[in-house]
């Protein structure tokens, strides 16, 4: 009798312990996919960033691409896409406030007057709260970017 306890006690902690294995493994899998995405809407992010600052409004040396407001908002309807598929709920959030940060730089641009104009606070807000953005984002999911955690 005493050697059946023990056997079903040692087949009740090997069946939790695998259960408990098999919970986190998939926590880290989802985690891993989860940063997988973030990495992929940062590979449409950044290059955007970047030739929004390229083709700043006002710049001396070069006149305003009138193309450049809509490239900010497909690249922000193509994060939200990513977003969508984000299950961490403050992952997804951070995802989605880029892309709404990549809108309003759109939007900036569309409504003004003079397409020489220096680039005005709504521009500049979102650039720097995009910055915050693409920062926790990095922080939440070390390494993306550096190998590159999806493939280009």
């Amino acid at each position: 009798m005493r050697t059946r306890l023990l056997v079903a006690g040692a087949i009740i902690v090997a069946l939790l312990s695998t259960a408990a294995l098999a919970a986190l493994m998939s926590r880290s899998d989802r985690e891993d996919n989860n940063c997988a995405k973030v990495d992929s809407a940062l590979r449409i992010a950044l290059p955007a960033r970047l030739d929004a600052f390229v083709n700043m409004p006002g710049h001396p040396r070069r006149p305003a691409d009138p193309s450049q407001p809509d490239d900010e908002a497909r690249a922000a309807n193509d994060i939200r896409s990513i977003a969508a598929t984000i299950d961490a709920p403050s992952l997804r959030a951070r995802v989605i406030a880029i892309a709404d940060d990549l809108e309003a730089m759109s939007r900036s641009r569309t409504a003004v007057v003079d397409p020489a104009a220096p680039p005005d606070k709504q521009f500049m807000g979102a650039v720097q709260d995009m910055g915050t953005s693409i920062h926790d984002l990095v922080k939440a999911c070390p390494g993306i970017g550096d190998p590159a955690v999806s493939p280009p």
